[in-house]
């Protein structure tokens, strides 16, 4: 059954989702509890801003985000499902002016590579390009291996020219750090004012390696959190870290 989700926004505003299984009209549903450190930041967004959401899956945050702030919006998510879904929400919600679905990853090389999938079904998640761990550093079973283009986020940018973006969510479930070694143009780029990564703070050499190429470009830790729900979980040493400097 084709099921439509509408989540109300504020006083005036909503959006509606195509919600076609449990998973993605579980994702709608906690739109506001999973992530709400994420909500936060986008709330703080300035109107009329440039995000980049690296690992959109269905586009909670890329539809909230535009619908919020006005902000313009390049989605990148590389799994068809999942894209189809990001794709349908953009045009439920009338903003094909306003976000760019790209169906892509980002990694430290330019490639054609498998995205390895746990599942294939719409909304989700720990799927790996080019990678055979998950976020926690673990080996899993795969069930299939959708080939999917690959960029660096340097080579994008010299090849695309896009707009660059005032905030930068990385969410891919384990390469994070794979993408930011490989981000030199957008980290340099003096209008970006804040990035939240996803990370694994109990793996201490790609925390510590994010890190300290966040700070070679300027950019200071704010916060790190996550929602209370995961604090028992298997993903309790998962957080967002959000990173920001001084703009003058």
């Amino acid at each position: 059954k084709i099921l439509k989700k509408r989540i109300k926004i504020n006083e005036i505003k909503f959006i509606d989702f195509f919600c076609p299984n449990q998973m993605t009209a579980s994702r709608v549903n906690t739109i506001f509890s999973k992530e709400p450190e994420t909500i936060e930041w986008i709330d703080s967004f300035e109107n009329d801003s440039i995000f980049w959401d690296i690992g959109a899956n269905i586009g909670l945050y890329s539809l909230y985000a535009a619908l919020v702030n006005n902000a313009k919006v390049f989605a990148f998510e590389p799994a068809a499902s999942n894209y189809f879904c990001l794709c349908k929400n953009i045009e439920l919600n009338k903003l094909d002016k306003q976000i760019s679905p790209l169906c892509l990853s980002f990694s430290d090389y330019t490639k054609i590579a498998p995205l390895n999938m746990i599942s294939t079904e719409f909304g989700s998640s720990q799927n790996e390009f080019d990678h055979e761990k998950n976020d926690l550093g673990q080996n899993t079973e795969f069930v299939f291996q959708q080939s999917s283009i690959g960029f660096t986020i340097n080579d994008f940018i010299k090849n695309y020219n896009p707009s660059l973006p005032n905030h930068l969510k990385i969410d891919v479930d384990g390469i994070e750090s794979s993408i930011i070694k490989e981000s030199s143009m957008l980290l340099s780029y003096e209008n970006l004012y804040d990035v939240s990564i996803e990370i694994n703070e109990a793996d201490e050499d790609v925390c510590e390696k994010i890190t300290n190429t966040m700070n070679k470009f300027g950019f200071l830790l704010k916060q790190k959190k996550h929602a209370s729900i995961f604090d028992k979980t298997e993903h309790s040493s998962v957080f967002n870290f959000l990173f920001s400097r001084e703009i003058n």
